[in-house]
Formats: structure tokens, C-alpha cells, sequence
């Protein structure tokens, strides 16, 4: 058996390698690195596992300062969906402005947050499995996340590298208008971004 730790939409990828059965984590954290080298870890405090192996990851995790629960497979993939909204919103605001960190994103862009939310929640992958939350608690989940991690800075790096499972999985289901409206203009900042958004 596998332990996989997510932060997008790998459900496809999982079943067309039959490990959709496998031990499953959405992480709920940030991690930096310091002046000095050292690693100063964020716990997020809404880490889900799910799986066989749920206990001893969930231990493994918090042995690491990570907190986290062993739930069912509906309520992880519930958790999973908001994680995917996070890791698709809130880098794109983040770097179309200049870079800030998330907390400011939750505290004066709350409204961009609600727009993008409003257009990806639907498409996130097991959406007609799911339970369902209104927008508002979405969003509402997603900004305690962020103020929990307030000083973090995403990485649009790293967004890129995960443009697969992450933006780009939505923007392969469909433009929309808000999501197209965002890369734009975090494309003016990240001109790697405007090769894969091109229609």
C-alpha cells in the first residue's frame, strides 16, 4: 500500500492506476525555510487522512507538528475539494498582487476570493459526490486557513509545476471568466504563465 500527501486533483491519475483505494492526506500546512536554513513549519489544523494506513499517517504527521483527523473517504473529499480551491485561489490573487502573503489576500481581496470560488466549487472533482457547503462557508473555511498561515507566500513556482493538478486541471474542464480574468493578470507578473493559458 501507498500513502499519497495531495494538494490537488489527483483522483484521476489515482483510478486510471487503480490506487484510488490507497492512504490519502490533504495537507493543511506551510512550511519555511528561514535566514539560517532552517525549517519553520505552519500547522494549517485541518489535515484529513483517509485510508488503511490513516492512524499511523495521522500519527506521522503529528509527530511533525502537523494536527490532523482519520475520517471517511466523503468527508476527505470534501476537505480535498476546499484544499484544491485554496491551492487554485489564493496563489493567483496573491502573485496578480504583487505577491502578498495569504492573510492579506483574506483580509482585502476577500470579494476575488468569493468570485473564484463561486465559478471553480462546481467543477472540483467528486462534486456530485459530495456533501455540499454554501459559498460563503467555503470561503469562510478557506480565509481561517489562510489567517492561520497568515505570513506565508505561495509560490508561483510551484503553482506552475503543479498547473496539471491544479489550475490548469480546471482550465482543461473549461475557461470561466473570473478564473481567465485572474491568470491574465497574474500573467502579466509570471510571463511562464501566459503559454499555458492561451486559447
Amino acid at each position: 500500500d501507498l500513502c499519497f500527501l495531495q494538494n490537488g486533483a489527483i483522483d484521476t491519475w489515482l483510478e486510471e492506476h487503480q490506487l484510488e483505494r490507497n492512504t490519502r492526506a490533504a495537507l493543511y500546512m506551510s512550511a519555511m525555510v528561514d535566514e539560517q536554513g532552517q525549517v519553520h513549519v505552519e500547522d494549517g489544523r485541518r489535515t484529513v487522512v483517509t485510508g488503511s494506513y490513516r492512524q499511523q499517517l495521522c500519527q506521522l504527521l503529528k509527530s511533525g507538528g502537523v494536527s490532523c483527523r482519520s475520517v471517511e473517504r466523503d468527508e476527505f473529499q470534501t476537505v480535498a475539494a476546499e484544499k484544491m480551491l485554496w491551492g487554485c485561489v489564493f496563489w493567483l490573487i496573491s502573485t496578480a498582487n504583487g505577491g502578498c502573503d495569504v492573510g492579506t489576500v483574506a483580509r482585502n481581496h476577500r470579494q476575488a476570493v468569493v468570485d473564484l470560488v463561486d465559478e471553480l466549487y462546481p467543477m472540483t472533482p467528486s462534486w456530485a459526490e459530495m456533501p455540499r457547503m454554501d459559498t460563503k462557508q467555503v470561503v469562510d473555511n478557506l480565509c481561517s486557513y489562510s489567517f492561520d498561515i497568515q505570513h506565508a507566500v505561495p509560490s508561483p513556482t510551484m503553482a506552475l509545476q503543479e498547473w496539471p493538478w491544479r489550475n490548469g486541471w480546471f482550465w482543461e474542464q473549461r475557461p470561466t471568466e473570473k478564473h481567465a480574468q485572474w491568470l491574465r493578470e497574474a500573467a502579466l507578473r509570471l510571463p511562464e504563465l501566459q503559454e499555458k493559458i492561451r486559447t
